[in-house]
């Protein structure tokens, strides 16, 4: 009995190694299985690290070569556009040198120019500073100043002198009165002022342009006139704005503003006008004769040339043959008109010849040919306005 149960505990135990020797068995294999497959997902990332750094490296050299396709474009195309324009430059080359020389020859002219308007600068700021120092009446320019101009302003005289030259002017060959000298003029469409010479004789007032001379008067009436007017239709009117001395110059071709430097030249120029308006009519006396200006010079015979003025007995005449032929109003078409726009040139009826009274002297002179053109001045009454 006891060899049985030895015998079947070694039974027990050798059942029981055997079932370990089993599971040592199983456990071994299920091991290598898991290395197997531990080897396969390291060979299945070997190969896709391997795939990606050949990606990698492929893409890399891809682009690179496009890079450096791309680098060698700009290369080419640079060099391409530096032959073109080598090519087009090559004709105008001359060209450009000539310009860059016409540059540089110019500069120097300017820079001489901006010297030279420079030095007339300082002359006009010291011509302004000597005409600012004393009263306009008793302005002087002086001749150092004058100098500098071109044309040559007149030289100046003393003052004493030249007061008592202002209010003179001369007789031409028919003794009529005749003025000439420097003025500023203003006038035409943009009405601009201009410095110009003006000579006013024979019943005529012209404007000439100042030529390029040193001698005063020298070559101006060999250019044409800007304006050529008939003084027996002009009307003048003086003005004076602050220290300036105008005079308003009207006529049917032209209206003109003169500027005079001084206020008695533009008091001498003034009296010109009247003197000159009322021979130009045939009323006024000769220069020199009796009413005649001061300083003035008679004719060869002795006499004034209001001797060649018609006398009171042929304007009656005029009149009469005038009134006769029953001219029509020039503004409204009414018969018989028996006013005259002496600086118009138009006979017109007593209502219209109101109005035109009504607008000033200075742009209708109104006559009468009941009472007569005795008067140049329009001493005779002209009709009041029909308001």
């Amino acid at each position: 009995a006891a060899l049985g149960a030895a015998a079947d505990a070694v039974a027990a135990a050798a059942s029981d190694v055997s079932t370990t020797a089993r599971e040592a068995l199983s456990g071994t294999a299920a091991l290598a299985s898991t290395q197997a497959r531990v080897l396969k997902h390291e060979e299945a990332m070997l190969r896709a690290r391997h795939a990606l750094e050949s990606a990698v490296a492929q893409k890399t050299a891809e682009t690179r070569i496009t890079l450096n396709k791309a680098l060698c474009g700009l290369v080419h195309a640079s060099h391409s556009r530096a032959s073109r324009g080598e090519e087009l430059l090559a004709p105008v080359e001359a060209a450009v040198k000539q310009v860059e020389a016409d540059a540089d020859t110019r500069s120097g002219a300017l820079v001489a120019a901006a010297a030279v308007h420079k030095e007339q600068g300082e002359a006009v700021a010291a011509l302004c500073a000597a005409l600012s120092s004393s009263p306009p009446s008793e302005v002087a320019v002086p001749e150092s100043l004058a100098r500098g101009f071109v044309p040559m302003l007149p030289a100046a005289a003393p003052p004493a002198a030249a007061a008592a030259d202002e209010g003179k002017f001369q007789a031409d060959e028919g003794g009529l009165a005749s003025k000439e000298g420097v003025l500023f003029v203003q006038g035409g469409i943009l009405r601009q002022w201009r410095r110009c010479w003006c000579v006013g004789g024979g019943g005529k007032f012209r404007v000439y342009p100042l030529p390029n001379v040193d001698k005063r008067g020298s070559g101006a009436e060999e250019r044409p006139a800007i304006a050529d007017l008939e003084l027996v239709l002009c009307a003048v009117k003086p003005q004076r704005i602050g220290t300036r001395s105008y005079l308003q110059l009207r006529s049917p071709q032209a209206q003109l503003t003169l500027q005079a430097l001084t206020e008695g030249t533009a008091q001498a120029w003034a009296a010109f006008f009247s003197r000159a308006i009322e021979q130009a009519y045939g009323v006024g006396g000769g220069v020199g004769g009796a009413g005649g200006l001061p300083g003035a010079q008679p004719t060869e015979k002795g006499s004034s040339a209001g001797e060649h003025a018609p006398s009171s007995g042929e304007r009656a005449a005029a009149l009469a043959r005038l009134r006769s032929l029953e001219v029509p109003c020039a503004d409204c078409g009414a018969a018989r008109a028996e006013w005259l726009s002496a600086n118009l040139g138009v006979l017109v009826c007593l209502e219209c010849a109101g109005c035109h009274r009504s607008m000033g002297t200075h742009v209708s002179k109104m006559r009468s040919l009941v009472t007569g053109l005795s008067r140049p001045d329009g001493a005779e009454r002209a009709p009041p306005p029909p308001w």
